[in-house]
């Protein structure tokens, strides 16, 4: 697998990771008990999207930046 492979790979596994964990923390808190399940997600992904996705785009770029700094000091 070349370098530029695994850091994509990296990048988007990280990426969705680290969405899904925000998804858990900020979590859409005004949930009524009666909320169904398909609500509770739709709400949780919607909800702070913007921040959610700009701390994931951070998070994912230095994980996805590792192989390359690792690949110019081995040269």
């Amino acid at each position: 697998m070349s370098k530029k492979t695994l850091s994509l790979f990296l990048f988007v596994i990280s990426f969705v990771v680290t969405y899904s964990l925000l998804c858990l923390v900020y979590t859409g808190g005004k949930m009524a008990l009666e909320a169904t399940t398909f609500d509770y997600i739709r709400v949780a992904i919607i909800y702070m999207a913007l921040f959610k996705t700009i701390v994931s785009l951070v998070v994912a770029s230095v994980v996805g930046a590792i192989p390359m700094i690792i690949g110019r000091r081995k040269e």
